[in-house]
């Protein structure tokens, strides 16, 4: 109860702070070499995780300043630097599989859990409950439970929007798409962002085991 307590204080305060968002002047530019942040994080991010193939999209990138004193000099270097920390996130971000069937009482349930890459004090995960039906390494079926949510300590806010699954074409894989908003603030800059995470899981007998992105067949 403590915990749900301390992230509602926390999604409170996130929400305050988007009310008294600052406009930064360059958005409006017409300059081809006008510094672009919302841009330039959504293309770097993007194109960083499809070359080393992390399963994480960037949409809707839009960032403020949270002071009006802010430069344009200031808001381009904390926004790469921002950048620069999401890229060594997506490295080590951590994706598992975690089979609730004795905890659920439920032959086939489980948790896909992925990083979230949030700022964190400790540690922070978005998750999703799912069911499987799954026999002779071949998935026949998959059901969602629930929406995706958050867990852990963080310095910001996950908004869930909608989720959805996959099942390859060999019946030997399933993705598990997570898609949501995720709100906070980096080096004065206020950060909000629409991202869909990707765990990928592989049939192995009459169970799941964690997979690749990398491994998907189709």
């Amino acid at each position: 109860m403590k915990n749900k307590n301390i992230k509602k204080v926390i999604g409170i305060i996130m929400i305050l702070c988007t009310m008294f968002l600052v406009t930064i002047p360059v958005y409006a530019s017409n300059d081809e070499n006008q510094f672009e942040p919302n841009k330039y994080i959504e293309q770097e991010l993007n194109t960083w995780a499809e070359a080393n193939g992390v399963g994480v999209v960037f949409e809707n990138v839009y960032i403020s300043p949270s002071r009006s004193d802010m430069s344009v000099e200031e808001i381009e270097k904390s926004v790469k630097s921002y950048v620069k920390m999401m890229k060594n996130a997506m490295q080590n971000m951590e994706v598992k599989l975690i089979d609730r069937s004795n905890m659920a009482r439920a032959t086939g349930s489980y948790t896909a859990s992925v990083e979230s890459m949030i700022p964190a004090i400790g540690w922070g995960y978005i998750k999703q409950d799912f069911t499987a039906n799954v026999s002779s390494s071949r998935i026949s079926s998959v059901s969602l439970v629930g929406s995706s949510y958050d867990t852990g300590f963080t310095l910001g806010s996950w908004e869930p929007n909608y989720s959805w699954t996959d099942i390859s074409s060999n019946k030997q894989f399933v993705q598990i798409h997570m898609k949501g908003t995720i709100n906070y603030l980096w080096e004065g800059l206020n950060i909000s962002k629409d991202c869909t995470f990707l765990d990928t899981f592989k049939a192995s007998g009459s169970s799941l085991v964690e997979s690749s992105y990398l491994d998907w067949p189709d």
